[in-house]
């Protein structure tokens, strides 16, 4: 009896650990037709007196299960050209402030657009 036992309770933490692991991979792995389909962007622009567009800040949030660090890079394409940024990155495990991300990695990718890219931008 308690041989069944064991075995039937090491079936069903088998079978849980399976799902889990579905579950972190699916959400880690997701696809979405748009970046702002899974993470939180906030773009922010700065402008002189004149109103001329002086300097651009790209931010980007996101969460995973998984505790691999977003990498310092960034290329923003704007009608076919690439632009090469290095990014500051920082990732906060949890627990972290977001409640509906609590049991995940908060990454935060932060770019600073150089001045050349600025007028593809404004287009």
């Amino acid at each position: 009896m308690i041989k069944k036992t064991f075995i039937g309770l090491g079936i069903l933490l088998m079978i849980i650990g399976i799902f889990g692991l579905s579950y972190t991979w699916h959400v880690d792995h997701r696809t979405a037709e748009s970046l702002s389909a899974y993470c939180r962007i906030d773009f922010q622009s700065s402008h002189t007196v004149e109103g001329k567009l002086e300097g651009a800040v790209l931010t980007i949030w996101d969460w995973r299960y998984d505790s691999a660090k977003l990498k310092n890079e960034a290329i923003l394409y704007t009608d076919g050209d690439p632009w090469e940024m290095k990014a500051a990155t920082k990732q906060t495990p949890p627990p972290h402030d977001s409640r509906d991300h609590a049991w995940q990695n908060e990454n935060k990718l932060f770019v600073e657009l150089p001045r050349s890219s600025l007028p593809a931008i404004k287009k």
